[in-house]
């Protein structure tokens, strides 16, 4: 079992500590044992027409491009496998010596400093997740389900409320929910909760 590090923002946080959140979907980036990976697409080799079909096309660091069947890119999620746990960053401070987090929702003043989730050290984490499922799947194939497993309590229309929060966070670094991109389906449950 491996234990990684991932970055949840303080409303998501929220739906963990509630037990509304269940999964999450991360675009695929990097892949372990092959680092950065950009242009990631369903491979053009698939089909009868094929002697060796793959699923998956990537281009790596080097600019090499590389058709993959799906089990090569699954086995190098970076994020784990099932089985393996996730210790969750979020916002944080320290005040009068006892670790606070944004998530909470309680008020510390105007002169308040949080600390970005990115800095957050593995002792200062409540949450660890143990994950239960991982594939791929394009952006767009979600289900409504689906989107409240995301953390999304919306009643009516969630995936409308889903695509608000995914390109408040990702449109910006070019995987908005218009360009469909691939991403990481990870499904968890909740192990530790600290608070």
């Amino acid at each position: 079992m491996k234990v990684r590090p991932i970055i949840f923002s303080s409303d998501m946080v929220d739906a963990i500590l509630h037990r509304n959140k269940t999964q999450t979907r991360r675009a695929v980036t990097r892949l372990l044992k092959v680092g950065p990976i950009t242009e990631f697409s369903i491979s053009p080799m698939q089909g009868e027409t094929y002697r060796v079909q793959y699923d998956y096309r990537f281009r790596d660091s080097r600019h090499h491009i590389n058709d993959v069947r799906s089990e090569y890119v699954v086995e190098r999620c970076p994020y784990g496998q099932p089985g393996d746990q996730l210790w969750v960053r979020e916002a944080w401070m320290i005040d009068d010596q006892q670790i606070v987090y944004k998530a909470d929702n309680q008020y510390y003043g105007d002169g308040c400093k949080w600390q970005p989730a990115m800095f957050m050290p593995r002792q200062a984490s409540r949450i660890t997740l143990e994950i239960k499922y991982v594939c791929i799947t394009p952006l767009q194939h979600m289900s409504d389900s689906d989107c409240r497993a995301e953390g999304i309590d919306a009643v009516d229309y969630p995936e409308f409320s889903y695509i608000a929060l995914w390109d408040s966070l990702n449109a910006k670094r070019g995987y908005s929910w218009l360009s469909n991109p691939l991403v990481w389906v990870i499904q968890f449950k909740v192990v530790q909760n600290a608070a």
